[in-house]
């Protein structure tokens, strides 16, 4: 079977429709990812896994949208980002195009952390209470908090951006992309009694938190020179190995429990 949407005729399209009505949407990056990691890291995540999923599950799997909010990424050269409200509306776009043709449950997988969260939670929220279909938004790095409080090893503010995790995942699936000469260790010192919750995901955290996005000037002079923040050093291939098949066996067991969902009818509006 072949998974991608763009792959298949629209009679192909149509019969897959007569059966399931659940596609796969995988939303990441362009960015920079340090001296060690390549730029499509987090649209990798969201693609490898969508990839492993479908296969099991045999559903398809939209075209995935590579470029996401990397506002303070833009520090370093290559890295391309779409405003947020511009990447409300693409992923709004895409959904109704899709809800259009009788897809009933999509399933965002967001490669992008908590960069691209805020965003794309609110295009769901959106399109939920517009459409009625069932739009949800899988984190992936979320989805396996426990299980990455077992693996990681780094100490407080070791996740952070082309760390141990994400470094452990690309050595896994892309040892060709990655250069572990160039990994290194940077962690701030703390400084304050409230945790930036920048870094949500850090297991490593404890207490009081706050949001603040870093701008682009901030951005540059804590990950100068290398680009990243946390412990890459520590990434290893058996942990991405473990990181990996994580993800992908939570994101089927929420399909499961999603796929008992009946939904009778959706509102159906073409973007124009």
């Amino acid at each position: 079977m072949r998974y991608y949407l763009q792959d298949l005729k629209w009679q192909e399209v149509s019969e897959y429709l007569s059966r399931k009505d659940l596609i796969l949407f995988p939303a990441g990056s362009v960015e920079q990812h340090g001296q060690h990691l390549p730029m499509i890291t987090d649209s990798s995540w969201a693609i490898d896994v969508a990839e492993s999923v479908a296969a099991r599950e045999e559903v398809l799997i939209s075209p995935p949208l590579p470029f996401g909010w990397s506002a303070h990424h833009m520090a370093y050269p290559g890295t391309i980002t779409l405003k947020p409200e511009t990447l409300t509306q693409v992923i709004m776009d895409v959904c109704n195009s899709l809800i259009f043709h009788g897809f009933k449950k999509i399933l965002i997988l967001n490669g992008h952390r908590v960069a691209n969260l805020a965003p794309i939670e609110i295009a769901a929220a959106k399109l939920r209470n517009t459409t009625q279909a069932y739009v949800a938004v899988v984190d992936l790095a979320l989805i396996v908090t426990e299980e990455i409080r077992q693996i990681f090893e780094s100490d407080v503010g070791g996740f952070g951006h082309a760390d141990e995790i994400e470094t452990s995942f690309m050595l896994y699936k892309h040892p060709e992309l990655v250069d572990m000469t160039k990994a290194g260790k940077n962690i701030s010192p703390t400084i304050s009694r409230f945790s930036n919750s920048f870094s949500i995901p850090d297991n490593a955290l404890s207490g009081n938190r706050f949001f603040s996005t870093p701008t682009i000037e901030e951005w540059r002079k804590s990950t100068e020179p290398y680009g990243f923040k946390g412990d890459a050093s520590l990434g290893t291939s058996e942990k991405g190995e473990k990181i990996f098949k994580a993800i992908v066996a939570n994101v089927i067991e929420f399909i499961q429990e999603i796929n008992a969902i009946e939904i009778q009818s959706v509102n159906k509006t073409a973007p124009f």
